[in-house]
Formats: C-alpha cells, sequence, structure tokens
C-alpha cells in the first residue's frame, strides 16, 4: 500500500465525510463522564452535513480534510477566527488576528 497523507481545504461537496469522520470520532475524545445521549446530541447538533455546511459558509471559517494514500477521510480541524469562548484564555492572545482552532479529530 502506497503510504501518504494529503490534507486539503474541505468544499462542501464533503461534508457528509467530514460529518461521518467527526461523528466516529467525538466520543474518543469526550470524557468518560458524558454520556451517549449527550454524546448524540452534541453530534446532532453540532457535527452534521447541515453544520459542516454551516461551517463552510463563513469565508473565514478554516476546515480541513485528511485523507490517506487511498483517498479515505481520516480527520479534520474546524478553525474559527476569533478568540474562543475561554476569556481567561482570550485575555492571554495578543494577535491581531487570532484563529480559534475549534476541533481536532
Amino acid at each position: 500500500m502506497e503510504r501518504g497523507l494529503r490534507v486539503v481545504r474541505a468544499e462542501p461537496s464533503q461534508v457528509s465525510e467530514l460529518a461521518d469522520v467527526a461523528a466516529r470520532t467525538f466520543p474518543l475524545a469526550c470524557p468518560p463522564e458524558l454520556t451517549k445521549a449527550d454524546m448524540a446530541a452534541f453530534i446532532e447538533e453540532n457535527l452534521t452535513p447541515s453544520a459542516f455546511r454551516r461551517y463552510l459558509a463563513e469565508p473565514e471559517n478554516v476546515v480541513l480534510l485528511a485523507r490517506d494514500a487511498v483517498g479515505d477521510p481520516l480527520a479534520y480541524t474546524l478553525g474559527i477566527p476569533g478568540r474562543g469562548d475561554d476569556d481567561d484564555a482570550a485575555a492571554l492572545i495578543t494577535a491581531e488576528r487570532p484563529m480559534y482552532l475549534s476541533k481536532v479529530y
């Protein structure tokens, strides 16, 4: 098998692939006290094809999709302009145009 990894900026035609990777990987990163119902609710609200359409519709957002050598999706990231939701962390950021790394899966 050929080795390789390609990381590309995601396109609207890839929202189903993004949602699939997101739904499969999100539970792996959750704390053990989070219930399956809570995970499912988060996925339904934030990691569906519709949600990825919204993320991609914002021109300043950066959604990257990683594929293996065969072309299968492996991982994704979502960067959103700004300092994020943590006020303490945001206060430490001095960049003029920061990017909040919202999701890495």
